[in-house]
């Protein structure tokens, strides 16, 4: 019997470490549903209460603490809480915290995270800042690429501007991390430094580790979009494109990294913003040289010019004259049927005769052969100074 307890605690050792938490629920319900007193000693419900919440079965695991309470489970306020934050209600999980030990370093941790997700960076930062001062143990280089998290999030949002020391970041998620933030503060170069780094020091980690070079490339993933957003930024439009159509080709499995890569492809899709882009991204480099030259160049436009334009051709010297006034107009042929359309109309007796030219003197011809025409009504006369009379 003990023979068997040895081999059933083996085993839940062998699964713990391959991270199997479904035969280790196998296991546990397999030694708490047999009489063997010496399986009554160890901690076989908190162990499944822990895989429970690994494989995430969460309604499960609440009905479990609920079932066995306190007595059995000893302090479960950071299990309920962790199953609410997980179901996304977050203000019953602040409100579980609330009775949390403020020594229990899980339940901080988890408190941190809340902090984070409903955006009250500088909360969730003292708190990271609090955990990496105060604990050491194996899971310090998680904390400090959460606090750069934080402060990359707290910087694009404006909550908090802190420059993070560059010195500690150690881990590939540290230094992605730390582009971010630096990303945030608008430091493009150092930023794709720091990403490259990150890049290599991805690679090189998890290939030591026997990852397959999908699993490498899924991970690469976020960090290659991330760069492709730095590129853009910069005006690398090219690049850009180039680096997010290489990143759609690995078929990330993370949707964030799906979502991100989406929404940043779009308005590339699209042929006219696309153009857009590429020519805007001639005028920033221009731009940005001139500011940092002190040299304001005026851009030149192109001028428009007609469909038929001939430089060569010698220009016409009536074009700002109207059409009906030039020389060379010809006025439409009129049907015959409408050739006599405007005898007869107008002002009876009028003229349109030069009064010029007329002669008003009353003398005429003695002998005429035919009747002299009606004499033309005179313009506007001009005022004549009168003549002195003879005393």
């Amino acid at each position: 019997m003990a023979e068997t307890i040895r081999q059933y605690c083996i085993q839940l050792a062998e699964a713990e470490e391959e991270g199997d938490f479904d035969k280790i629920l196998e296991i546990t319900d397999t030694l708490l549903e047999s009489d063997l007193e010496q399986a009554k000693s160890l901690p076989l419900l908190q162990c499944k209460l822990t895989a429970l919440l690994q494989t995430g079965q969460l309604d499960e695991a609440l009905k479990f603490i609920n079932r066995h309470g306190e007595e059995k489970l000893g302090d479960t306020v950071a299990a309920r809480a962790y199953i609410y934050y997980r179901q996304n209600k977050n203000d019953e999980a602040f409100k579980t915290l609330e009775d949390a030990d403020p020594e229990d370093l899980a339940a901080l941790e988890l408190k941190g995270q809340l902090y984070y997700r409903v955006e009250k960076y500088p909360e969730a930062y003292e708190i990271y800042k609090k955990l990496c001062r105060e604990v050491g143990d194996d899971y310090d280089d998680l904390r400090r690429a959460n606090m750069l998290a934080v402060l990359a999030q707290a910087q694009w949002s404006g909550q908090k501007k802190t420059e993070p020391s560059t010195s500690g970041a150690d881990t590939y998620e540290q230094l992605y991390n730390l582009a971010c933030h630096q990303a945030a503060c608008e430091k493009f170069d150092d930023a794709r430094k720091t990403l490259d780094k990150a890049i290599k020091q991805c690679r090189e980690q998890m290939t030591e580790e026997g990852s397959t070079a999908g699993e490498i490339d899924d991970e690469v993933a976020v960090f290659l979009v991330q760069k492709a957003y730095i590129l853009h930024a910069t005006g690398n439009v090219a690049e850009a494109i180039d680096l997010y159509k290489q990143v759609q080709d690995l078929k990330p499995s993370d949707s964030n990294v799906r979502k991100v890569l989406a929404a940043n492809l779009a308005p590339f899709k699209n042929k006219y913003l696309l153009r857009r882009a590429l020519k805007k991204e001639g005028i920033d480099k221009v731009e940005h040289q001139e500011i940092v030259t002190g040299k304001l160049r005026k851009r030149k436009r192109k001028v428009k010019l007609p469909k038929n334009y001939d430089p060569n051709a010698t220009p016409d010297p009536e074009r700002w004259i109207p059409k009906t006034e030039r020389s060379t107009f010809k006025s439409k042929k009129v049907h015959k049927k409408f050739k006599d359309r405007d005898v007869g109309r107008g002002t009876q007796g009028a003229s349109n005769v030069n009064t010029a030219n007329i002669d008003y003197t009353t003398g005429g011809p003695k002998e005429s052969p035919k009747p002299s025409p009606s004499p033309a009504q005179p313009g506007p006369r001009k005022q004549q100074k009168g003549k002195k009379k003879k005393r």
